[in-house]
């Protein structure tokens, strides 16, 4: 079926109803999605949408090596090795190459787009999205790029439409869920939470990000009861999670439980200790109860790793 045209704007939309500081609490989170998005990257860019390549179909060869029927099956196999952890701009240039050969690649025009985004570049990354649209209607994966691309351009209804749509074809998308939160920002956020965590019911093995992201955001309300809950389960989950923990430290600071705050921040320092963040939270919080030496250890350590300048290794999907 025809994909509707892609609205490719600078339209910048404000909420009605929102403080200042609300706004500016919101962009600021938006900020800090989008640079974990980036860091992180899609889980396996050759699997961003359940469809068989056009492409590969007409490069298997029969009597082909097994070798090179793995590698004709997917011609755009290095472009996306190099999006997901090499160079963006080796992956840019490989996919624009192979596009010269194939205009008519919907595969090659979704790449770009998420490549792009990547970059920083959602004006360019809807354009391609648009035009790989005029070959196969993109899946699930390639919605929710589109959206976040609204997001850069601070077009929040498009945004939450096009994750709406994402959501759509893949409901069990947690991640998609979480963005639309954001999005929505206030009550709807609980919502589409409460949507993420719900289809979890019944698996085996439940995603903690949902679970998180509601006790972040009751915590945002002051809620923070209802956030301890919701990060308990979370640790519960995904014990290896540092984030969890981290969040189960604040809200428990924010209740004065001071000690089991101790141990969910120093659990979370254990498994990411080059987390800058982490050892002043947990410095500050040893400053609080008095022990002063190991207060002044954290914050040396937090300080040494901000000035290197490592990163944070990002957790490792459920």
């Amino acid at each position: 079926m025809p994909w509707p045209q892609i609205n490719v704007s600078l339209r910048c939309d404000s909420r009605g109803g929102h403080s200042g500081n609300q706004v500016v609490r919101f962009l600021r989170w938006w900020m800090a999605i989008l640079s974990l998005f980036f860091l992180v990257g899609i889980l396996t860019l050759g699997q961003t949408t359940p469809r068989k390549s056009h492409e590969a179909d007409r490069s298997t060869g029969v009597g082909s090596s097994p070798e090179s029927q793995s590698e004709q099956a997917d011609p755009l196999r290095d472009a996306k090795s190099e999006a997901n952890g090499g160079s963006l701009e080796k992956a840019d240039r490989a996919v624009r190459n192979y596009l010269v050969a194939h205009p008519d690649s919907a595969d090659g025009h979704f790449l770009l787009g998420l490549i792009l985004f990547k970059q920083g570049k959602p004006t360019e990354s809807l354009s391609e999205h648009t035009e790989g649209a005029k070959h196969h209607d993109p899946g699930a994966a390639e919605l929710k790029i589109v959206a976040l691309d609204y997001v850069l351009l601070g077009d929040y209804a498009n945004a939450d439409h096009w994750l709406t749509r994402s959501l759509e074809w893949n409901p069990k998308d947690s991640q998609g869920w979480y963005y639309l939160g954001r999005t929505k920002y206030t009550a709807d956020a609980l919502t589409a939470f409460h949507n993420a965590i719900a289809w979890q019911a019944q698996l085996l093995k439940k995603n903690s990000g949902p679970f998180i992201n509601m006790g972040i955001l009751l915590l945002e309300q002051n809620k923070v009861e209802e956030a301890v809950a919701y990060l308990s389960e979370a640790v519960e989950i995904s014990p290896e999670e540092s984030r969890a923990h981290e969040q189960l430290g604040k809200a428990y600071s924010r209740q004065n439980d001071l000690e089991r705050a101790q141990v969910e921040l120093e659990k979370a320092v254990s498994l990411t200790p080059d987390n800058a963040a982490l050892h002043f939270m947990l410095g500050q919080l040893y400053r609080k109860r008095g022990m002063n030496e190991k207060a002044r250890l954290e914050l040396e350590r937090g300080a040494a790793l901000k000035a290197s300048g490592v990163k944070p290794k990002p957790s490792p999907p459920d």
